[in-house]
């Protein structure tokens, strides 16, 4: 039964490497690494979950018990994951310095400059998504996630971001780990609360990483533009991004 849930579905390998090399740059990329493996057992929770709901439904009490255990197991290993991926996450931030951080801020909180980021993020999102399997109703859910990030980058900068993702992984957490809120698995709309949390999440990272490499961090010599290597960042991430996003709406249901 183990076997054949972690057979089912898997999280796209060249995705995670793409999220992780996006993050390289700012010491994201173990933080990234856990967060996606936690982020494969939590699926593995719901998989199991939906199958113990089954086994309910045809009165076949063995496979409720061996169900119900393989959800606990699978809770439990996402959550070590997970507390793993916000104690990187953490520390990778504090070792940004001040100037860097700076730096980020004062070109996200640019109109001109979001605009072009966001201009160019849109035109390869919007390619990615047309181009899987995703079902229309999730479709406004995603580009929402994005805008509203977009947004927090013009208000409040880089640094708003993180502060946003930072907070996000401490809810995701907090709610994975509360039975009576049946594990954040209630509708915020087409998608559950938890799953939102973590699309928001990564959305967040992705339009950090852009702005890192848009300001010149290793790629560019300096100063914010939208030229080809951002547009090639941004293309890369747009997918990665978009299968990760397939694979928690598919996988986690």
């Amino acid at each position: 039964m183990k076997e054949e849930i972690e057979s089912t579905i898997l999280i796209n390998r060249q995705s995670v490497e793409q999220l992780k090399a996006a993050g390289k740059g700012l010491g994201w990329d173990p933080f990234i690494d856990e967060y996606c493996k936690g982020t494969t057992k939590m699926v593995h929770c719901e998989i199991a979950n939906r199958g113990k709901h089954r086994a309910k439904i045809l009165k076949m009490d063995k496979q409720v018990k061996e169900y119900g255990k393989l959800e606990e197991s699978y809770h439990e290993e996402s959550m070590v994951r997970m507390k793993e991926a916000r104690k990187s996450f953490k520390e990778a931030n504090r070792k940004i310095d001040a100037e860097t951080k700076k730096k980020y801020d004062e070109a996200a909180k640019k109109p001109e400059n979001m605009e072009k980021l966001r201009k160019v993020v849109f035109e390869k999102l919007n390619l990615a998504i047309s181009e899987t399997d995703m079902e229309p109703e999730y479709v406004p859910e995603i580009t929402r996630a994005f805008e509203d990030t977009f947004k927090i980058a013009k208000e409040k900068g880089f640094s708003g971001i993180v502060d946003k993702i930072d907070k996000d992984i401490d809810e995701l957490i907090k709610l994975r780990s509360d039975k009576e809120k049946n594990r954040g698995r209630e509708h915020r709309s087409p998608l559950v609360w938890w799953k939102w949390i973590m699309i928001i999440t990564i959305v967040g990272l992705s339009i950090c990483a852009l702005i890192a490499t848009a300001t010149g961090t290793g790629v560019l010599g300096g100063g914010f533009t939208a030229v080809l290597a951002v547009a090639v960042c941004a293309a890369g991430m747009a997918v990665a991004v978009t299968y990760f996003i397939l694979f928690l709406i598919k996988g986690g249901c």
